[in-house]
């Protein structure tokens, strides 16, 4: 997110007024400048919303910019991006006057686009006209919207087994409706934009040849949607200069009224003020519009899009690409692209090799396709087989990314357009040309290129992608596409002060997420068929020797996992580890792995241990005892893990280092790998609770540091979340609370970024609650128990409303705490024995959360005058914490305990003895443990006991001597 600068009114209107001067001046040049710089001044990438009025200023009058320039130079764009202008800033008006001067300003831009482009005087209503247009989308997408919805109601495969008769029935008729549907959809669109264009050729007369409007893109692949670009080109039958002047004319009208529908972002139009897409520097490219709705609008005008009949611009080293052309000229283009498709980046190869008729003359398609296909065939299908293996090689890296997370999901780029290319590719290499990419895998079926039940199992897997694309649009109301595979709040559990922002992130929500499940079990084994690049696909029966579908048993547990279900994971591990037998493969110790994790985040560490230590064995066993290999590296640092959440705490730092060495033989010893900071993590928590913050401090930083060159600095990941969220527990531990919640804030917006603002997840809910600890140590109790209850809310959502879980119980105790600090201590003492309970039924007596929380509810007995039992409660505590830490005898623990017993004994029963006698045995140990001349906080809080209970006594000698003690040390801890 940008940052607004301190002052900038004062430089915001110096440019109005100078761009102002400089349009009566007729510097139009100078003008745009002015004005797109007082743009900026006020321009965030996600602004509140009282930011947006100040940007229509600016945006109009650089509208008004381009109408006088189109009005000088005739040319079409000027005046398209005029309108597009004065979209943006109706799109941000909330000011009715304003609004009513944009919209006679976008009247008198069509208005004169006629006069000075067309050479037509014609006063159209152009507001009726646009609305009549608008309202006519709008019906399509109502239509789509209810078919859809029929469609998941009446036919649903994942209410039956899976793989079961009556499932895959269902499931083929559901993707035969998918289909049907995503055909209607293409047929209406393509009636929709033929009227468009009939209304432009009435106004401009009848065009000089016969031409065809070709779909390209998904329009032409079967799989568009009524919030799609608008992705085409123009054959014609001659390319005389009027002939291409004509349809050039045509695209600009086309694109004019397009525009009008109000949903084309600014950065589509490649104003050079806002996005100078071919300018080497990052900074020229700078206006992010997260206001106007993207939805149906031209193909963008960026160096590698520019799918329309005006193609790109021409730089110093490319030449421009118009896609106004005869059949011949046009195949030519494909033919020549396709020998330069790596370096060439604009990717024509993928879009001209498949083509649809939108409007226009039939004829001239067919000579194209029948040109297309000569050339695709040519020596034995050569060049279609190039074009497929340069498109998976460009894509590997995206192909090796699709697997089920629970970030949020960019539905065309990690659902949507993984199958459409797999069937490309497969068509391509069989010497298919592909059409729309149901008839594709039908005609691979027919030619035997891949089996029926394959076949199955890719139509499935592009009707998924599609509809899930589809039902992503309609629920975001346009071209947004977070979808999540967890489920949202019902109420937001946003401050006001996020609400705006998180408003423009409309994510969309599966409703089952069997239908993803559904997806990847055939998504992976397909991409992993793909990643296997060194065997050629040419000539091959394809896919003849997988069946794309994984072991979905196996499958189901890893994806319940990543979601977060691990009660549903451990499930179905259990069911697969059933079917093993004794010997040891790498599948049954990745089930043992994935179940002591999802044991692990039960909060269940004692069972964790033992699949942990099996998951180990197996790993030795099946690679060989002594091997160094990242499995058995990783199983080492998760088995240290589950060490560190029983306290078992050397015995975790010698699996984390032995973890640690064997990564760095692995990756190199200075190489960043995610293992690596994994352990690096892990080591800094561990010597947390060992009271070492310095080295606590250490390590988690170099895993931070790591995480950020793995995944970028400015990246967001989860790993990098965690670590600042553990570095800002660190800094608590320090006292150093603003800078503490600075990072807090950081990994919570960070992590609402990753799954989504309203999204229920245990990691955001985390982020809440570390929040609610940190304004408790802060001293700021309402603010502590908002973020705290806004966790317990989520992880109630996570776990289930009546779960007994660690994280649950770790709410409670702090807003027990958040309640002592507003003095309701009845109030305090329900929760924190609601914590105890759930702490002792999760962790067991013998924890260090459980014997807090008996120290915690014994100080709040303590206050409401309960002695007997606050005593009762520490010296359990302290038998606790004993039991925990033996063989050793010195904990801060334990000297907590002694001094809360002491203390109990003195304010209840004025037993100054006992209080003494507690008291120096938690002094001695405090010393013991952090030396006898040290200065530490611990020590000058117990010290200054000692002096009040030796002064009560009437040990005034004494008394003076332990205050001088503690001011001393005090004065020091200060400097």
């Amino acid at each position: 997110m940008g940052t607004k600068p301190e002052d900038t009114s004062g430089l915001y209107k110096e440019d109005l007024q100078k761009g102002d001067e400089a349009v009566q001046r007729g510097d139009l040049d100078s003008a745009e400048q002015h004005f797109a710089a007082a743009l900026k001044l006020v321009h965030l990438k996600d602004p509140a919303v009282s930011q947006y009025e100040k940007e229509v200023p600016p945006l109009q009058r650089l509208g008004d910019v381009y109408l006088k320039r189109g009005c000088t130079t005739g040319d079409g764009t000027d005046f398209v991006k005029a309108s597009a202008l004065y979209q943006a800033a109706v799109a941000r008006s909330e000011v009715s006057n304003n609004r009513q001067a944009l919209e006679n300003s976008i009247k008198e831009t069509e208005k004169l686009f006629l006069k000075h482009v067309l050479n037509k005087e014609r006063d159209v209503n152009q507001q009726e006209e646009a609305e009549r247009h608008k309202k006519l989308l709008k019906e399509l997408r109502d239509r789509i919207k209810l078919e859809m919805e029929s469609i998941d109601k009446e036919m649903d495969p994942y209410a039956h087994e899976f793989e079961s008769e009556l499932g895959r029935e269902i499931e083929w008729k559901r993707a035969d409706a998918v289909r049907e549907l995503f055909e209607k959809i293409a047929k209406e669109r393509k009636v929709y934009i033929a009227q468009l264009v009939d209304e432009c050729i009435a106004v401009m007369g009848p065009p000089p040849c016969k031409y065809a409007l070709i779909g390209l893109g998904s329009q032409a692949t079967g799989l568009v949607t009524p919030y799609s670009d608008l992705e085409f080109a123009i054959l014609v039958e001659k390319e005389d200069e009027a002939s291409i002047a004509y349809f050039r004319r045509l695209t600009h009208y086309l694109h004019l009224k397009v525009v009008n529908l109000g949903e084309t972002i600014l950065p589509a139009m490649g104003i050079t003020s806002l996005n100078d897409f071919y300018s080497d520097d990052p900074l020229d490219n700078w206006f992010y519009d997260s206001v106007t709705p993207r939805g149906f609008s031209f193909d963008g005008s960026m160096p590698k899009a520019c799918k329309t009949p005006l193609g790109r611009q021409g730089t110093l080293n490319e030449a421009p690409s118009e896609l106004i052309r005869t059949p011949a000229s046009m195949a030519g283009l494909l033919k020549q692209h396709a020998t330069t498709y790596v370096t060439e980046g604009y990717h024509l190869p993928d879009v001209l090799r498949n083509v649809c008729l939108i409007t226009g003359e039939q004829v001239l398609v067919d000579a194209y396709a029948d040109l297309v296909a000569t050339t695709l065939k040519s020596g034995d299908g050569e060049m279609a087989y190039q074009l497929a293996m340069e498109t998976i090689r460009e894509n590997s890296e995206s192909f090796q990314k699709i697997g089920l997370t629970a970030s949020m999901l960019d539905v065309k780029k990690q659902i949507y357009r993984f199958p459409s290319l797999a069937v490309d590719c497969l068509a391509l290499c069989s010497n298919i040309v592909p059409t729309t990419v149901w008839k594709t895998i039908e005609e691979m079926t027919v030619k035997e290129v891949i089996s029926s039940e394959n076949a199955h199992h890719l139509k499935v897997l592009v009707s998924i992608s599609a509809e899930l694309r589809l039902r992503t649009y309609i629920a975001n109301r346009g071209q947004k596409e977070n979808l999540s595979a967890l489920s949202p709040m019902m109420t937001p559990p946003n401050d006001n002060a996020d609400k705006e922002t998180d408003a423009l992130r409309e994510v969309f929500y599966v409703s089952d997420v069997k239908q993803l499940f559904r997806f990847y079990v055939t998504a992976i084994p397909l991409k992993n068929f793909f990643s296997n690049e060194e065997d050629s696909l040419k000539g091959k029966r394809l896919l003849q020797n997988i069946r794309l579908i994984d072991n979905f048993t196996a499958a189901n547990g890893s994806m319940y996992q990543f979601l977060g279900n691990y009660r549903k994971a451990i499930k179905y591990y259990e069911e697969v580890f059933d079917t093993y037998d004794d010997k040891d493969t790498w599948e049954k110790a990745f089930v043992l792995f994935n179940r002591g994790s999802a044991l692990q985040s039960l909060g269940d560490h004692k069972q964790s241990v033992g699949y942990f230590e099996m998951a180990l064995q197996t790993f030795r066993n099946f690679y060989a005892p002594s091997a160094d290999h990242h499995d058995i590296a990783i199983s080492m640092v998760m088995l240290g893990s589950a060490h560190y959440y029983l306290n078992h705490l050397d015995e975790a730092i010698r699996k984390f280092e032995e973890g640690l060495e064997m990564c760095k033989k692995i990756y190199g010893e200075n190489e960043p790998h995610s293992y690596i900071a994994h352990a690096l993590n892990y080591l800094g928590l561990t010597y947390r609770k060992l009271e070492d913050i310095g080295n606590a401090l250490s390590y988690c930083q170099q895993a931070l540091e790591m995480r950020q060159k793995i995944h970028g600095k400015n990246k967001e990941h989860p790993g990098v979340a965690n670590s600042l969220s553990n570095i800002g527990d660190m800094l608590l531990d320090k006292r150093e609370f603003l800078k503490a919640i600075e990072y807090l804030e950081l990994a919570l917006q960070m992590r609402k970024n990753l799954y989504g603002p309203n999204t229920a997840h245990s990691d955001i809910a985390d982020s809440y609650l570390r929040l609610g600890m940190a304004w408790c140590e802060q001293g700021s109790p309402e603010e502590a128990i908002r973020y705290t209850e806004l966790a317990l809310q989520m992880f109630k959502k996570v776990y289930g409303k009546t779960a007994s879980h660690p994280d649950i119980a770790r709410c409670l105790s702090t807003l027990g705490t958040g309640a002592l600090l507003t003095d309701q201590p009845k109030r305090a003492k329900i929760y924190k024995q609601q914590a105890l309970g759930m702490f002792k039924e999760c962790l067991g007596d013998k924890h260090t959360h459980t014997a807090t929380a008996l120290i915690n509810l014994g100080a709040i007995l303590e206050k409401l005058g309960e002695y007997k039992e606050a005593i009762s409660q520490y010296e359990e505590a302290l038998s606790t914490y004993k039991a925990i830490y033996s063989p050793r005898t010195e904990h801060p623990n334990i000297a907590l305990a002694l001094l809360s017993i002491g203390g109990a004994w003195r304010f209840g029963f004025g037993d100054h003895w006992k209080a003494v006698e507690f008291g120096e045995q938690a002094l001695q140990m405090q010393k013991a443990m952090h030396g006898l001349t040290t200065s530490h906080p611990d020590i000058v809080t117990t010290l200054r006991f000692l002096a009040l209970v030796w002064e009560e006594l009437g040990f005034y000698r004494k008394a003076r001597d332990y205050r001088k003690q503690a001011k001393e040390m005090g004065e020091k801890l200060a400097h």
